[in-house]
């Protein structure tokens, strides 16, 4: 195993003597084994290793410039029987975006190959750091458990073996703790504190094969078999995040398409970035960057194309349907300032998303629209799954006129948003809206109703828009909202006349009411048997994605 470049060392005497000369390494060439370091900036580094100053800390770094979190890893460190211990901020040259992109590129090689990671889920920033006493919890009252706190209760372990029944029966001990009390939960594998918020610490967490979890309230070993507390400590694993155990193979087979372990890996992926996209990044553009090597990993193992966060495969169609998952967090969700992803990504918005997709194995999964072409174009074709500075799709489906509004008529819930759609006739009789303004849709008859969630909150007075169906699923119909877009640049290709963005997905459930009493659904029946038959009266149309 070949250590990352630089590392940070100390001699190894006492812990006081190794705060007094720890010193970065070069270790080009040389081999050993590790640790590496997760944890929370913070805010941007007052001392960290730049051009200017590599070659004074080589020579040694005066302890009162380390914050107390290095210092705290430092410890641990020496503590645990090592010597070497890998610190982005020290180890990577931080005004050079030669060595950072050379270093992300290769992030998922160094917490992969780290003997051990110390992850410092208890500081909030760098300067707290995580060797604080965790108070025990304190005694639970059973007149009033909600309170919260702990009964610890003997219990006589059965016999391994009824052979040996003179074998005296060991003794060991219970915790009693209510799942949930008025104060707080049990401490949690699925609660990280502020580093279950950044989006460059989750990759570090699935990406290290063993760990040492400094908890808030705890502290716990991860290894990819278990995960246990340490000492008479108690940490629940319910909704613990991990990978597939195939991505940590040296060398990882490619799975074959539709095979079992594709899926497995396949929906493992959904279900990392509905965690990821909950977090956030200091810098907006580091959202992709920043999970760029957990992107590398699964792609070994799928072996498709990374699409801004999507993967090209017999699922693109259905990965389009992501969500926006409300609830997750205080505000509505946002665009970022700058360019980040096209718009089909959930790159694309700052928040929590989801996916409720069907699954393709069920024989009620019919497509409606097609994916024609799909591509990206990299900020840096070194970073295959980094930064990307354009996309486009081109969806060849349908579009049908729509108009989006919160009508009480139709919901009891405020926050539900509808869009009211024209019929199929209507629509190719008005040559799909694309001729007229926002006068002409004001005027079209809008007789059918769908549930519609929409991206950003901003979206939602656009005056214009279209539902792009893309699956029936069963009774339901499910699609994209689509909002005309800007004229192309450069970066984008130009297929076709009609170019849109994504700005919301809709689903309608009004088949199965329609077919419980004999009817037909005067939109969604006539599309189906249009698309089924191909027919040239309602032809379906390229619609260019950015």
């Amino acid at each position: 195993m070949t250590p990352p470049h630089p590392i940070l060392s100390y001699e190894a005497a006492s812990w006081i003597a190794d705060l007094a000369r720890p010193r970065l390494v070069p270790t080009t060439g040389e081999h050993g084994e590790y640790l590496a370091l997760s944890y929370v900036w913070g805010g941007d580094q007052t001392h960290k290793t730049t051009t200017t100053i590599i070659s004074t800390y080589e020579q040694g770094i005066a302890p009162s410039l380390l914050p107390a979190t290095i210092r705290d890893a430092i410890y641990v460190t020496h503590m645990l029987g090592f010597r070497w211990l890998w610190v982005d901020s020290l180890c990577i040259i931080q005004d050079s975006d030669a060595e950072k992109r050379h270093e992300i590129g290769r992030m998922h090689h160094i917490y992969r190959y780290a003997h051990l990671t110390i992850i410092a889920a208890s500081a909030e920033s760098v300067c707290e750091g995580f060797l604080q006493d965790r108070p025990p919890p304190s005694q639970m009252a059973f007149s009033d458990y909600k309170a919260g706190g702990e009964i610890i209760i003997p219990f006589i372990c059965p016999p391994t073996s009824m052979r040996d029944p003179d074998r005296p029966l060991q003794v060991g001990t219970v915790y009693i703790t209510p799942a949930y009390s008025s104060q707080s939960r049990w401490p949690s594998t699925a609660d990280l504190g502020r580093m279950g918020k950044r989006a460059w610490c989750m990759q570090e967490y699935l990406m290290s094969p063993r760990s040492l979890v400094f908890h808030s309230q705890t502290l716990y070993f991860r290894c990819l078999t278990a995960t246990r507390s340490v000492g008479e400590s108690f940490c629940s694993t319910y909704e613990e995040r991990r990978i597939p155990n195939a991505l940590f193979r040296r060398d990882p087979p490619v799975a074959a398409p539709g095979s079992k372990e594709w899926i497995e890996v396949y929906r493992a992926w959904t279900w990392i970035v509905e965690d990821y996209s909950s977090r956030t990044a200091s810098v907006e553009s580091d959202k992709l960057v920043a999970c760029a090597a957990v992107a590398g990993q699964f792609h070994a193992v799928l072996g498709s194309e990374y699409l801004a966060g999507l993967w090209r495969s017999d699922k693109l169609l259905a990965d389009l349907l992501w969500d926006i998952q409300r609830g997750k967090q205080e505000h509505r969700h946002i665009r970022p300032a700058a360019y980040r992803a096209p718009s089909w990504s959930w790159a694309a918005v700052e928040g929590a998303v989801r996916w409720n997709f069907p699954a393709w194995e069920d024989d009620g999964v019919v497509a409606l629209a097609e994916i024609v072409e799909c591509c990206v174009t990299l900020e840096d074709a070194a970073l295959p799954f980094g930064q990307v500075t354009g996309g486009a799709l081109v969806l060849r489906g349908t579009l049908i006129p729509c108009r989006g509004m919160r009508d009480p008529r139709y919901s009891e819930d405020p926050e539900e948003y509808q869009i009211a759609l024209t019929s199929l006739e209507q629509a190719r009789r008005l040559k799909w809206g694309l001729d007229g303004g926002e006068e002409e849709v004001g005027s079209m008859e809008l007789e059918h109703f769908a549930n519609a969630t929409i991206d950003c909150e901003a979206d939602e007075e656009i005056g214009r828009m279209w539902a792009a169906p893309l699956l029936r699923e069963q009774e339901w119909i499910r699609g994209i909202v689509l909002a005309l877009a800007a004229s192309p640049n450069d970066s984008e290709p130009a297929h076709g006349k009609i170019r849109c963005r994504r700005i919301g997905t809709f689903v309608s459930t009004s088949l199965r009411l329609l077919h419980d009493t004999g009817l037909e659904h005067p939109l969604w029946d006539p599309l189906i048997r249009a698309i089924k038959l191909k027919c040239e009266e309602f032809p379906l149309v390229d619609i260019v994605i950015v």
